[in-house]
């Protein structure tokens, strides 16, 4: 019994002295390593190496090493060996504007010059495409796409176009108000900044929630939705009325120096809304 008792504590504490060590990740690979991938190195236990070989590998694309990968791990004591593989160096040759308009191009802040004798980078591209979306999805456009037409690498680097598609124009066609919310349609609609006939608007329909919830004599049931039909586009709110008007104040009670009649005084705060919905 007591030397079960004595095994046990032996291999508790070597597990906590284990723990308390620190790990190394150690990587190599056929030619020298980006300075950020091998910054990559001082882990807290061995359990941490697959997270800090992801970090490795996005650290390593990021600079323009689109193929990174690893292609094998060992382990010696408090050490982790990685081997990767770090492929070529893509650089942009060009990238042009392709079918985008010129107005849509310069609202997503694209400019040629920063796609010419740099790395490739995905976070870069994704930018760009976010930036190119969120402008047609907010000028009508909800469905649009882009992808990177004309691929094609030589000696000076990659090539492409931009391919937008922006599919079909969507205008609002109505605004549909769900609920027993007594509110005046015409300020409604200026309060939340859209109105049937307006093209369809992403940022505001996204940010309509939060407005709505700002409004003191209505509560939101629920967020609104777009139905999106083949001819027609509606846009519901579920709105109910809500009471908030509001009576606060002082009233005191002291007699009148000159007649000794008892005068009432105080402070009323009236907070009347939807008086005028």
């Amino acid at each position: 019994m007591i030397r079960s008792a004595t095994t046990l504590l032996l291999i508790l504490l070597s597990v906590q002295w284990l723990a308390g060590q620190e790990h190394h990740l150690r990587l190599v690979a056929e030619g020298p390593l980006p300075r950020k991938v091998r910054e990559v190195s001082e882990l807290r236990n061995p359990e941490a190496v697959p997270a800090a070989l992801s970090e490795a590998l996005a650290r390593a694309i990021a600079e323009g090493r689109l193929e990174a990968s690893v292609d094998g791990c060992t382990v010696e004591r408090d050490t982790t060996t990685c081997r990767l593989h770090m492929g070529r160096l893509y650089q942009w040759a060009r990238l042009s504007r392709g079918n985008v308009d010129p107005e849509i191009a310069s609202q997503a802040h694209f400019r040629e010059k920063f796609y010419q004798d740099r790395p490739v980078t995905p976070a870069q591209v994704g930018r760009l495409v976010e930036d190119l979306l969120d402008h047609c999805e907010d000028s009508g456009f909800p469905f649009a796409s882009i992808r990177l037409d004309s691929l094609r690498h030589d000696s000076l680097g990659l090539h492409a176009s931009i391919r937008l598609e922006k599919g079909r124009f969507v205008k609002l066609d109505s605004v549909l108000v769900k609920g027993d919310a007594r509110t005046n349609l015409r300020y409604l609609y200026n309060y939340i900044g859209v109105r049937p006939g307006d093209p369809y608007d992403e940022s505001a329909i996204v940010g309509m929630g939060s407005r709505l919830r700002e409004l003191p004599f209505v509560q939101q049931r629920q967020q609104p939705y777009v139905l999106f039909g083949a001819e027609r586009t509606k846009l519901y709110l579920f709105l109910d009325h809500r009471r908030a008007s509001a009576v606060s104040g002082i009233l005191g009670v002291q007699p009148d120096a000159i007649t000794g009649d008892v005068v009432i005084t105080g402070d009323l705060d009236l907070k009347l809304r939807n008086a005028l919905r």
